[in-house]
């Protein structure tokens, strides 16, 4: 039930080629909040999403007292300045500098295109009247690179759909036990360690087997690389639906939530698998960092481990499927977690402050 409301209205603006799941859980807690949205949203693959986006945002932007730049608005947020004198709250959700260049080495860190990222970046963080990140971690160090005042920027923890991530009763599977990993395979994600668990330390435990979700050139390399030098413990899905994530995932025994590279922004981030995995009350391995501390204890919440380290990965995968006990202690205590802290309508929490003070202002 929607609760009593602000009192304001929100310019709620996003212009992506894909209804990302981050405006999605901020648009279901807003809403479950009682917060008032006039929507100025164009979804598409098209390039026509932007123009398409502006031509309703001037319609949604007259009636409304805020204005919410859902990611990602990194390309046209100076328009979006430019055609409202009213309070913007942009969520940067990630810088788009350290993604380009730190995570997907596109450029070289002093290369032009990577200055030129850098100065559009700061330039867009300074014009907005309030700013997101995705954790606490993450908003300091974007702070102090880009020199905003600490109370200019919030954090709003990543969250899911509700309605489709869930507990459900485990579907029966084979016997032994079934890990489960997705992702897009960026080098950030650290694929490379899970596979060397698994073909190291891992490569004598005949119980234990891997399912990956996914496609790109670093994982479509591993599997071709498995396939040559005959695994057996690791069963390669490609690129799979939603539905079908939500489905390994109910029938995984153990998941692996990432982020286990010591790359670039890893330490400041927390996966958003981690939490769709822990909403469905499933035993979660995190790679040890202090974003996920910000949240998560230790054997509590989820198993935390090392990262860049296959022994100690496979050492906290091995403990899991040995330990029934630590591993249904933990699966309780991540779904506990997600019920009292993470949901959409309690993780914007912070966004709504940050509404409430900009409308008193």
């Amino acid at each position: 039930m929607a609760k009593e409301g602000l009192g304001g209205r929100v310019c709620f603006f996003q212009a992506y080629y894909t209804d990302y799941i981050r405006a999605q859980t901020l648009k279901r807690g807003l809403k479950a909040n009682g917060v008032d949205l006039a929507y100025a949203v164009a979804n598409m693959a098209s390039i026509f999403r932007y123009p398409l986006g502006i031509v309703r945002y001037l319609g949604a932007v007259r009636s409304s007292d805020i204005v919410l730049a859902n990611f990602r608005s990194f390309e046209i947020l100076w328009l979006l300045r430019l055609l409202t004198r009213k309070p913007i709250v942009y969520d940067a959700y990630i810088s788009v500098w350290a993604s380009v260049v730190e995570e997907r080495h596109w450029f070289g860190e002093d290369s032009i295109p990577s200055r030129i990222l850098r100065i559009w970046e700061r330039a867009n963080l300074r014009m907005a009247d309030h700013i997101l990140m995705d954790t606490k971690a993450h908003a300091g160090l974007i702070g102090q690179m880009h020199g905003i005042k600490e109370d200019k920027i919030s954090h709003v923890y990543i969250s899911c759909e509700d309605d489709l991530f869930f507990p459900q009763q485990k579907a029966q599977c084979s016997d032994g036990i079934n890990v489960f990993w997705c992702g897009s395979g960026i080098p950030l994600q650290g694929f490379s360690v899970i596979y060397d668990a698994f073909t190291g330390p891992l490569s004598d435990r005949a119980d234990i087997s891997l399912t990956v979700a996914g496609s790109s050139d670093i994982i479509d390399g591993y599997e071709r690389k498995a396939d040559r030098e005959g695994i057996k413990s690791i069963r390669f899905l490609g690129r799979i639906e939603r539905d079908e994530v939500i489905k390994n995932i109910a029938k995984a025994d153990i998941c692996l939530g990432g982020h286990y590279s010591d790359e670039g922004k890893a330490a400041y981030v927390i996966a958003g698998k981690a939490f769709e995995m822990m909403a469905m009350g499933k035993p979660v391995i995190l790679g040890d960092s202090p974003a996920v501390r910000e949240l998560f204890t230790d054997r509590e919440h989820a198993l935390l481990c090392k990262r860049e380290d296959a022994k100690a990965l496979a050492s906290a995968i091995a403990e899991l499927a040995d330990d029934a006990a630590l591993s249904q202690a933990i699966a309780g205590g991540a779904r506990r977690i997600y019920e009292e802290s993470l949901m959409p309508e309690r993780n914007v929490k912070p966004l709504i402050d940050v509404i409430g003070k900009l409308l008193d202002r």
